[in-house]
């Protein structure tokens, strides 16, 4: 799932909603400012859950509890750190939420030389727009819904809204 920088957002409350929907052990790619590629600042973490805090003016104020392992900013070793921080600090954001983690061992290796274009054009010499990173990790700025096809289907597949 893509959420998006608050400018792409007519309501607010939307991008809001997209944050509440993010569940414990979701995979997070956050990114820190406007940049995807080249000079991005971000880093993949592990959500740990969410919480509300109220804020100076009283109001309130999203948080997200995460693992990374960037660690901590005074020990450059210590690494593996548990961290909060608010919702609004996030840039933009890629979930990724594994719901039947045994097909894992079914999918298709890749060679250690096998690359992937458009990641290793970013990493070296240029960005990417928003959209082309969404078509690129075919993320939805929603969660597509199960539906279950027979009381025999165990992987209810996911279909789009």
């Amino acid at each position: 799932m893509y959420i998006g920088t608050t400018d792409e957002y007519i309501n607010s409350s939307d991008r809001n909603a997209l944050f509440a929907s993010i569940r414990k052990f979701d995979y997070m790619k956050i990114f820190w400012n406007d940049e995807i590629g080249k000079d991005e600042s971000g880093h993949m973490v592990v959500v740990l859950g969410r919480s509300i805090e109220r804020g100076q003016a009283g109001h309130s104020v999203g948080l997200l509890h995460y693992w990374s392992s960037n660690g901590s900013h005074t020990d450059i070793n210590g690494g593996y750190g548990i961290k909060c921080v608010s919702v609004d600090k996030i840039h933009r954001a890629v979930i990724t939420r594994i719901d039947w983690p045994w097909k894992l061992w079914s999918t298709e290796v890749m060679r250690p030389d096998d690359v992937c274009a458009p990641l290793a054009e970013i990493a070296k010499d240029r960005s990417m727009t928003p959209e082309e990173m969404k078509r690129l990790v075919d993320a939805k700025s929603f969660w597509p819904r199960r539906v279950r096809r027979s009381s025999h289907d165990t992987d209810a597949e996911r279909s789009m809204r």
